[in-house]
């Protein structure tokens, strides 16, 4: 079986907290001079399992196609790829690349503007808050660091993910 849920780009920023100060006093926050970002590509399985690979830069296709060459190697069954309709994703390689593999890879793009429908949506949501929650760092590469630490607890527990895939928007790919 080996359904894989949307294989998407996910960009982390930095993410807006609470602070607290005296009573009648303004609550600073300090924080890096220049906004830091995380570039991540990842898929989420109905099984519970989670992959992904950080990137740099802008995506291309050869980014994204290079991303499906690793999923195959970790995979032995189909692998059916829900992908938003990022421009990139409709780039010639990104369609050719699943063509030529088609016995172990196939594409589908849900409706434009319907977010609800990807099961990497319910992750980068879940990944965001979980990030939100940490204390910031004013060291450059933390955002990293502290991304792939909560990706890493995300993954542990399977059934966290498989409970994406209860939400009624995303039962077809259960």
């Amino acid at each position: 079986m080996g359904v894989h849920g949307n294989q998407e780009r996910q960009s982390i920023g930095a993410v807006n907290g609470r602070g607290y100060a005296p009573r009648g006093r303004t609550p600073v926050r300090r924080t890096k001079g220049t906004a830091e970002k995380v570039h991540m590509i990842s898929t989420a399985t109905n099984q519970g399992k989670v992959r992904l690979m950080f990137y740099r830069g802008t995506m291309h296709a050869c980014t994204l196609t290079g991303c499906f060459g690793r999923l195959l190697r970790t995979v032995d069954d189909k692998v059916f790829v829900i992908l938003d309709n990022l421009k990139v994703h409709h780039a010639g390689p990104v369609k050719t690349w699943p063509a030529k593999n088609a016995e172990r890879i196939e594409r589908f793009h849900p409706p434009s503007y319907s977010s609800d429908l990807h099961p990497d949506e319910y992750l980068n949501c879940d990944l965001k808050a979980l990030i939100g929650g940490q204390p910031d760092s004013r060291s450059q590469g933390q955002l990293e660091r502290s991304a792939l630490g909560v990706m890493r607890s995300i993954q542990k527990p399977p059934r966290r993910v498989r409970n994406y895939f209860t939400h009624k928007s995303i039962a077809y790919a259960a």
